[in-house]
């Protein structure tokens, strides 16, 4: 008798499974790790798995349990749950009894349940250790994790008193704390009946804690959202709930937190909640009331009847109505759908989508209308795909009028990330310079680069004090590339500006010119440049300078050359023309919106000869020193 009793117990992971079968669901296993053993005086299990067909739906890790002092003690080292594996359960049979939460307290033995490490997916960001303690007073319960911890009493009567609730949400620095007390049904089917919980957060947008009231009885309820100190809720949400739905009804939320405070209503219905978050319907209506420069304004946000789900989702969308901030207004026109998993979802906009903006961009720009049609564009969380398109109309006050189309298609795109590539074209009014202008082109914007490929940039004329320039056209000799890496920022890029003619108030002129310039520096705020002007024979000049985002700086070498070729700066009414002798110069320049332009330097002519009108000049070595600011040049001659 003895050997088959230690026969039976060595045996124990073969035959216990198989009896226990018979009352376990259809299509589910459980396999022991190792046999039954008796060690410091209890039972020990090396460990356990529960699969439900095939799906890995408990993993016990080693497990003991003793009797000591009247009461029970089973201690585990880790018991990990998989919620996914439970899908793969048989339903209940409803022909039999329910069990009931007060019948369960009854059946419990005296005992201390301790789970070392206790993780269930998909929520193991919140793993930690359970101790549950049964008394004849109720069941307390303490868990310790990383992520969660919680101290709850369930007494005898089924009240819930739940003393501190630490939750650190994913990706989320500030714990929400919550306590409060809350009657259990004893139908597990069946939702609390009453209960009140109180809660508080720390935010990045509040400078206090956010305080949280929720308070129901029979199945309605409201949740209150408060700054703490604040006697005004941020949020009053009256919502209700039964098997079939759940609603947030005539809601209100308000946010005084920026320049522009902002509120509005909200309502909400969850239709079909109970048979899952796939066969849920959302419908759902947000608004949200502004007033501005435009008078009051009110946009309309409305969801569904659709579904959200973790694999598959279609919810449909409309943005409409208008915003009027202090400045600015803005309209929209937005139809689309939510699709995929709502971990990652795409929001794709429908034909007819338009986002309208005006008024004061700043204290300076007028925009006068910006329209961005948005049909077909998809976004999700790696960046927009499509079409991007839009059109300006503006004028400031320095700058004037200028009108620009911008059209291009994005793929996975946000800034410094993915890929949009444009073209745009556009025209313009310059006052400062007394010119119109054009302007076309194209680029790309790959991850953190920024390339300008094609550039064609023509004025009428430039008209600055006693200077005048005919048709100038600035071009890209080499693309204009800027790298917006901060590790390694780089502007780098070629220009061309030609004009047909440069004249001057006193009569003389520059023939057709071209100036090329080469950039190179960290971004548009701050580089150096360097360039060549060559007029017929004049030149080459060489230039070289630096821009710093609000002064432009620069030097000037003028070779050593015929002075004859400089014969057409001189007015045709001097009856003037140079004949022999050499000229060099040299100047240095700055140009700022306040300043305007400043230049001065000096001339340099070495045994030169001119025929005058009556007679002539030679052997002339002069030294010429001027500046230039205010559209005014003074001059410091000397010669020999």
């Amino acid at each position: 008798m003895a050997i088959l009793l230690a026969a039976l117990w060595q045996t124990t992971p073969r035959w216990l499974p198989r009896v226990l079968s018979h009352w376990l669901p259809a299509g589910s296993q459980l396999a022991l790790q190792g046999p039954l053993r008796w060690q410091d005086g209890g039972l020990s299990l090396a460990g356990a798995q529960y699969k439900a067909q095939q799906c890995l739906l408990a993993d016990l890790g080693p497990t003991r349990l003793h009797y000591r002092a009247g009461r029970w003690q089973l201690d585990s080292d880790k018991l990990s749950v998989d919620s996914a594996c439970l899908s793969q359960l048989p339903a209940g049979d409803d022909g039999d009894a329910p069990l009931t939460l007060d019948a369960l307290q009854r059946q419990l033995p005296a005992i201390d349940l301790t789970i070392k490490q206790l993780s269930i997916l998909p929520w193991q960001h919140y793993a930690g250790s359970l101790q549950l303690r049964n008394t004849a007073a109720g069941q307390r319960l303490s868990y310790q994790g990383k992520n969660l911890n919680a101290e709850a009493l369930l007494d005898d009567r089924q009240q819930l008193t739940i003393s501190s609730l630490n939750v650190l949400p994913p990706n989320s620095p500030h714990p929400l704390q919550l306590s409060g007390a809350i009657s259990v049904a004893s139908d597990f089917s069946t939702l609390p009946p009453q209960g009140k919980l109180r809660g508080e957060v720390q935010t990045a947008y509040l400078q206090q804690p956010l305080l949280m009231d929720i308070s129901w009885q029979q199945g309605q309820g409201v949740v209150t959202l408060t700054e703490k100190g604040d006697r005004q809720p941020l949020a009053t949400l009256p919502w209700a709930i039964t098997p079939q739905q759940i609603r947030i009804d005539k809601g209100e939320w308000r946010w005084p937190y920026i320049d522009q405070p902002l509120s509005g209503g909200v309502s909400i219905a969850l239709h079909d909640w109970s048979k899952g978050l796939d066969e849920t319907q959302i419908s759902a209506r947000l608004n949200v009331l502004t007033a501005g420069h435009n008078g009051k304004g009110n946009a309309v946000l409305t969801l569904g009847p659709g579904s959200v789900g973790l694999t598959r989702s279609n919810l449909d969308f409309q943005l409409t109505g208008q915003a009027n901030l202090a400045d600015f207004s803005l309209t929209a026109s937005i139809p689309g759908v939510v699709s995929g998993s709502i971990l990652n979802p795409t929001l794709e906009l429908r034909p007819g989508s338009l986002l309208r903006a005006w008024g004061k961009a700043s204290p300076e720009m007028k925009l006068e209308e910006a329209r961005l049609p948005l049909a077909g564009v998809k976004v999700t969380a790696n960046g927009i795909t499509g079409r991007l398109q839009s059109i300006i109309r503006a004028s400031d006050s320095y700058w004037g009028r200028f009108r620009l189309h911008l059209d291009g298609l994005a793929q996975d795109f946000w800034p410094d990330k993915g890929r949009w590539q444009w073209r745009y074209w556009g025209n313009g009014q310059l006052p400062p310079l007394q010119a119109k202008w054009d302007v076309a082109g194209s680029g790309d914007w790959r991850d953190s680069r920024l390339t300008l490929d094609r550039l064609s940039t023509g004025f009428d004329r430039l008209k600055y004090g006693m200077v005048t320039v005919d048709a100038p056209r600035l071009t890209l000799n080499k693309p204009l590339s800027w790298q917006r890496d901060e590790a390694r920022p780089a502007l780098n890029g070629e220009l061309q500006l030609v004009a047909d003619k440069v004249s001057f108030s006193g009569g003389g002129h520059l023939p057709a010119s071209t100036l090329a310039l080469r950039l190179q520096g960290r971004d548009p705020q701050n580089f150096q440049w360097q360039g060549k002007l060559q007029a017929q024979d004049i030149g080459p000049i060489a230039l070289r300078g630096r821009w710093d985002g609000e002064r432009l700086r620069g030097e000037g070498w003028w070779p050593k050359q015929r002075l004859a070729v400089f014969q057409p700066f001189l007015a045709p009414d001097l009856n003037m023309t140079l004949r022999d002798g050499e000229f060099y110069a040299q100047a240095a320049f700055s140009a700022a919106r306040e300043q305007g332009f400043a230049a001065g330097g000096h001339w340099v002519v070495k045994n030169g000869g001119m025929w005058m009108k009556d007679g002539e000049l030679s052997g002339l070595d002069f030294v010429m020193s001027y500046r230039l600011q205010n559209h005014l040049c003074c001059w410091a001659p000397s010669s020999r």
